[in-house]
């Protein structure tokens, strides 16, 4: 009985398998005209697809040990009030931070600013004139700004006129807050797509690259970002220096002025007081001493400080240790043509297979729909 079941099963199932590839076999050209449709569609993705050569550096970003400026100076900070270990502590920023630095607005505007060379440009040309007046779309790029992209561009189109009526009136005096063009804006939003920072934890290296249409402008690009990177990075550490140096310097400039007075005072008191044996002038006397001493003292441990703080400002500049400098790639990075090709092509024979089976599908759901409303009525 169970083996009478399970041969009708297994002759259900080679029914429908024969029954799809015969389903396929008869929509056939469907599948056919789908997959030259989508062929010929890849082929023109990729012969019109502009190319792109990518650059790329390798380093280590150097990290400092962390020592604190504690020691002796520790127990003068606590005097003042001062916690000195929070800014003494390691103060370095994470590789894993690099992407945020890339994407800030600084960064940006001075990647902006930067000259580029072009081959079908005499002259060199920034970044921003570059990618905003020089650079003309590719037909794919135009196909797509006209017709996905053309609601975008009406609103563009309205919020310039809006933006030139609004230029026409009095400039607005934001002090130091960042104020962006809409071609800044725009841009600003594509930088970190043509330039990122690849981290590796377990290796501690840092992989910079840039994307550009033409092979020495991508290295002109990761060059640019590499040393910016390296400045920001820099900036960050050393203004932690320098404000420890700067507290140093306030406390040092503070006990000095003290320090000369106690010795001013001292001096006098003994130039008062030269033949007088009294105890009471001695006790005086050790008592100015005693005051001049402790001031000197702190005084003196100030200006060692004040030396080692000066000399941490240049000592904590970091430094990238280079892998890999950055070359002119020789070969384009994309597209890759035959990829794109065979990608499409797969993909023309998808929907055809789709189709066929979508279609299939709904008659079967018709019929019942239909038997469903003849069994009811």
């Amino acid at each position: 009985m169970d083996n009478n079941i399970e041969k009708a099963q297994i002759e259900d199932d080679e029914i429908d398998l024969i029954a799809i590839a015969k389903t396929i076999w008869e929509g056939r050209e469907i599948i056919i005209k789908s997959t030259i449709i989508c062929t010929i569609i890849g082929l023109f993705i990729a012969i019109f697809s502009p190319k792109e050569y990518t650059a790329t550096t390798t380093f280590i970003p150097q990290v400092s040990d962390g020592k604190s400026m504690g020691g002796s100076l520790g127990g003068l900070a606590a005097m003042a009030g001062i916690n000195l270990g929070s800014m003494g502590s390691n103060a370095d920023i994470s590789p894993n931070l690099y992407p945020q630095i890339i994407a800030s607005t600084d960064f940006c505007k001075e990647i902006m600013q930067m000259e580029l060379t072009i081959s079908d440009i005499d002259h060199p040309v920034t970044f921003y004139d570059y990618f905003i007046e020089e650079q003309s779309p590719s037909i794919i790029g135009s196909i797509k700004q006209y017709t996905i992209g053309l609601p975008r561009l009406i609103i563009s189109g309205i919020k310039s006129i809006s933006k030139d009526e609004e230029d026409t009136t009095e400039e607005t005096n934001y002090n130091d807050i960042a104020v962006l063009t809409a071609e800044e804006y725009g841009l600003q939003l594509m930088i970190p797509a043509i330039i990122t920072a690849t981290v590796d934890d377990k290796e501690g290296v840092v992989t910079l690259s840039s994307v550009m249409h033409e092979a020495l402008a991508a290295a002109q690009v990761t060059h640019k970002a590499q040393e910016l990177l390296q400045k920001y990075v820099t900036l960050y550490k050393v203004e932690k220096a320098k404000k420890e140096c700067q507290f140093i310097r306030e406390r040092y400039n503070e006990h000095k002025i003290d320090f000369e007075k106690a010795q001013n005072i001292l001096a006098e008191y003994s130039d008062q007081n030269k033949n007088i044996t009294s105890a009471k002038a001695k006790s005086e006397y050790e008592r100015l001493s005693s005051a001049y001493q402790l001031k000197f003292n702190i005084y003196n441990e100030l200006a060692k400080q004040f030396e080692q703080a000066k000399l941490k400002v240049s000592e904590d500049t970091p430094s990238f240790s280079m892998i890999q400098e950055v070359v002119v790639p020789m070969e384009k990075s994309a597209p890759r043509r035959s990829l794109i090709l065979v990608i499409w092509c797969f993909l023309g024979g998808f929907i055809g297979l789709s189709t066929i089976i979508g279609r299939q599908v709904l008659a079967k759901i018709k019929v019942s729909w239909t038997a469903n409303d003849e069994v009811k009525s």
